[in-house]
């Protein structure tokens, strides 16, 4: 009966891997562009700082990139670690 039960759940089984895994690999694109997002702000501010961007032109590009960097953390994704978790 398990070997039965084995056979006719395999299918469903593959399924949630499957979907486990584009789960993962959603994660890890968006801790991605969350670090990529960082370090722009990061430049950013090091070109402010030393002159090389204006207050007028860095306050719109901030505000689009903390947007942007809002928008991923409110989808409940976990940005810190490459956003996929490895327990397997």
């Amino acid at each position: 009966m398990f070997v039965l039960d084995s056979i006719v759940m395999a299918p469903v089984g593959g399924i949630f891997t499957i979907a486990r895994r584009i789960q993962e690999a959603v994660e890890g694109e968006a801790a991605g562009e969350a670090n990529a997002i960082r370090t722009q702000l990061r430049d950013m501010y090091m070109q402010l700082d030393s002159g090389r961007m204006s207050a007028e032109e860095f306050e719109p590009r901030e505000k689009a990139l903390l947007d942007r960097l809002d928008a991923l953390e409110s989808h409940g994704m976990d940005l810190t670690d490459g956003g996929a978790s490895h327990d397997q």
